[in-house]
Parts: structure tokens; sequence; C-alpha cells
């Protein structure tokens, strides 16, 4: 699938329209006579950061004693690996006068919301155990990512790119893995094998960029390879690379047109020029498993995909010389992509794209 035509037109859509249709926002509502009802996505807010579920004595790490306090999630015992290797138990936290340590593996094994980055910390809250999770990153992050906070700050956002482009090799190795498993055709599976070479070299660029900062990126946390059911796999790349890893290419196009420097702009080309044909991987895989799925199953996926586009509404950037967008440009551009298909048909026409856009704009602003 061609998706560069498509998603240049946004930029091109973004720079261009912005002040116009700014100007104009605040006299028109999201629920205006002629605004079309994309559904799930379209001004709404973003889901909910946290899950929930009961506590049980099986969640317990250890015990320790009554007044041992809270464990603080930076001290807590983990295995980490740039490989895929899990941690025995992601961040730690043991409330005052409890005698459980919870295990967060387990008690939040089921993942994180659609769209939100990897478990910042849990602890108990009467008879209930809360799942804090990392805010929204653009690109395809492998499952059970463990991301570390950072600072709002050019310092922070370039930690959190450079360890997020080591974590997109490791996603890139699984999914060609799991396109042997269902046997998806060669063709796929050498395009997800040269994507994860591509993110070694944009986490080298990172790398480099930290390094003149005197910046260490921290290892990556992330679960091993486990071998899924087409379902899930179908779903996963339905959220990492038709939702984030397009959202992300979008995002990577647009620090090449306002990057500070020459330097960072050429930089930046290059990784956006690889982003937008991972991007395209991810709809063609799309388009593959779609006639294997059924009717509900794809819908389910679709509504996965676009709930974890929302997660990016309220993001703001940190103000870098990276070019990041605006707040309303990125909701521009979430908006956006967020109610393309996700059908075997693939991507509307550019028409249609820029009455999508139109509208994105009055809930970007």
């Amino acid at each position: 699938m061609r998706l560069r035509p498509l998603l240049h037109s946004l930029i091109v859509l973004a720079s261009t329209s912005a002040s116009t249709a700014c100007s104009t926002a605040a006299d028109n509502s999201s629920t205006d006579a002629g605004q079309p009802d994309f559904g799930i996505g379209t001004c709404n807010a973003p889901p909910p950061r946290q899950t929930r579920v009961p506590f049980k004595s099986e969640l317990c790490r250890q015990q320790v004693e009554p007044d041992a306090g809270p464990v603080d999630a930076a001290s807590a015992d983990a295995d980490t690996a740039t490989d895929g290797g899990a941690p025995d138990a992601t961040p730690l936290e043991a409330d005052a006068g409890e005698t459980c340590i919870v295990d967060c593996s387990k008690a939040c094994q089921s993942g994180s919301p659609p769209g939100y980055g990897g478990l910042a910390s849990c602890g108990r809250e009467g008879d209930m155990v809360v799942c804090e999770y990392q805010g929204p990153a653009c690109g395809r992050a492998p499952a059970g990512l463990v991301v570390p906070p950072t600072a709002d700050s050019e310092d922070g956002y370039l930690l959190l790119a450079a360890h997020l482009e080591t974590a997109a090799v490791i996603a890139f190795e699984h999914l060609a893995r799991d396109l042997e498993l269902h046997g998806a055709p060669t063709e796929l599976v050498e395009r997800a094998l040269r994507s994860a070479d591509d993110e070694r070299r944009h986490q080298a660029v990172m790398e480099r960029l930290c390094a003149r900062r005197g910046l260490s990126p921290l290892p990556v946390v992330a679960a091993s390879y486990a071998p899924r059911s087409l379902q899930a796999f179908a779903e996963e790349n339905a959220i990492e690379g038709c939702g984030r890893e397009t959202l992300g290419a979008l995002v990577a196009l647009h620090q090449a047109e306002h990057a500070q420097t020459e330097e960072l702009r050429s930089l930046m080309q290059a990784i956006a020029e690889d982003e937008v044909q991972h991007a395209e991987l991810a709809w063609d895989i799309a388009a593959w498993l779609a006639p294997r799925l059924s009717d509900v199953e794809r819908n389910s996926h679709d509504r996965a995909r676009r709930h974890a586009i929302a997660a990016f509404h309220d993001m703001t950037f940190p103000g870098t010389p990276m070019g990041l967008p605006s707040t309303a440009t990125l909701r521009f551009y979430a908006e956006s992509i967020a109610h393309w298909t996700g059908s075997a048909e693939g991507m509307p026409s550019t028409s249609t794209q820029v009455g999508i856009a139109d509208s994105a704009w009055q809930c970007a602003s």
C-alpha cells in the first residue's frame, strides 16, 4: 500500500490550513450539522491510562514485614535486556502496613490500554490493584515494554526516542516470527526483518545525539517472544502498525520539515522515509490478514486502532530543536489517520482524506 502521498498531503494540509481552520474552530462545535460522525476517536477524550484488577493473594510477589513501607520501583530487582528478556516483575509497590508486595507482571499481565506505553507502576487500592501506564509513544513497540519515566525536556525526549528505537528492533523481530508462524508470504517476512535493520540505524542516530549531551539511554525491558493466535497478532498489528507506526511516520515527516538545523532535518528525513515504509508494511499485513478474519474481528481491531490513536489527543511534546508538532497539529494528524479505513480495500481516496482532515482541524483546535 502506498501511504507516502497521503501522509505528505497531511503535512501540506497541516502547514497551509492550520491558521484558517484554527481561526474559525472556536465558532464550530464538534457536533455541528455537517460534521461527519466518525465514531471512536473523533473529538473525544483519550482512553483511561489505568486498569484495575481484583486483588488476590496469588498476586503477591513476596511477603514483607508490616512496617517495611513502599518499595521504590527503581530499586526493585528486574532483569533487563535488549533482546526482549522480560523482568521477573515490573515496578513494584507495597502499601504501608501491608504484608504483600504486588507482582505487577502478574497483576497487569493483560497489558496497557491501546495506545499507551509500558507499565509505570502498580499498587493496591483497597481490594483492587491499580496498574498505571506510561503516556503514548509513536512507533511499533514490543509486548511488555517497560518505558522509563523521562523529563519533559529536550534531554528527556532524546532519551525516550533512543529507547523506543531500540525497542522497535525487538518489535520487528517479533513481527517477522509472527508472520512466519502464520504462513505469511516471504516478502512480508523479509520486509519485517529489513525494518528491524532500519530501526538499528535509527537507534544509532539517537544514541549519537544523546552522547553529544552526555546522556546514556537505559536498557530496554520487554517480554520475550511468545507465539500468538492469528487474531491476537492481527489486533497487535492494527494497534502498533496501522495505529502508532503510521502516526509515528507522520510525526517524523513533520520533523523532517520543521527541525531547526539542516543536520537534524536531514537525519529526520532519512528516518521518516524508513518509517513510512514501516507503516506501509503494517497496512499490507492488515490486507493479507483481512480475508483470514471475520467481520467482527476486523471491526474490533479497527476500534482498537482508533482507541490507540485517541490516546495522543492531549499529548504535548517538549519544546526542542527536533521540530516536533504542536499539540493541535498532533491531534490533527491523529484525527486524520484515526478515520482511515482498516478494511481490505485499503485507504480512502485523497479527496476523502482532505474532507476528513478539514473536520479533524475542528477537533484539533
